[in-house]
């Protein structure tokens, strides 16, 4: 006995509209498919694009946080740095103060030994970035100095222009440790 196939009419031939249903059910399913696929692949790229983002701003914040850390370490050695020379500021300051002393009138040999260590210092100083102020001769700058007092003078090119340095002043990366302490020259007709 033999079965009669399912797709067949009555009279044996091959139900046709069956076959053009199954087709478009097949292309219905495969547009389906491509459509769906289409999707995934565009949810695919668009999450592809979000993760290069990601990335992308994770890596630029890495790289600015590096450069804040430099930054910081750079502040903290110059804040290091002129709390140490603020410290020996006065030190340098005795230096100078005991070499214009009479004392060594008697005992060259000493001061001499005295101002290469005074020199030393300065010189130690100038390589980390110490600027000594020394500004006799110069015009007055309230920015970089400080007048303790005037003296008059009758000529009129000796205006405003700094006569004693009664403290030097220093400067660290730029920035004013301590204003040269002055006298000022003030012209008077």
């Amino acid at each position: 006995m033999s079965k009669k196939n399912s797709h067949s009419t009555t009279d044996g031939n091959i139900d046709t509209d069956f076959i053009e249903d199954e087709e478009i059910k097949t292309e219905e399913y495969s547009q389906d498919k491509i459509k769906k696929i289409r999707q995934e692949k565009d949810e695919a790229i668009k999450a592809k694009r979000q993760c290069l983002e990601d990335l992308q701003k994770a890596k630029a914040d890495f790289v600015n946080m590096r450069k804040r850390d430099e930054q910081d370490k750079e502040r903290f050695i110059k804040s290091a740095n002129e709390k140490l020379v603020s410290e020996i500021i006065p030190l340098l300051d005795s230096f100078d103060l005991a070499l214009h002393e009479s004392f060594w009138t008697d005992k060259p040999e000493i001061k001499k030994g005295v101002d290469q260590i005074h020199n030393r210092f300065k010189q130690i100083l100038e390589n980390h970035g110490v600027q000594i102020h020394n500004p006799l001769g110069e015009i007055f700058d309230p920015n970089k100095q400080e007048a303790i007092s005037m003296e008059e003078t009758k000529k009129e090119d000796e205006d405003h222009k700094i006569s004693e340095v009664i403290q030097r002043g220093y400067e660290l990366n730029g920035k004013i440790i301590r204003s040269a302490k002055v006298k000022i020259k003030t012209f008077i007709k």
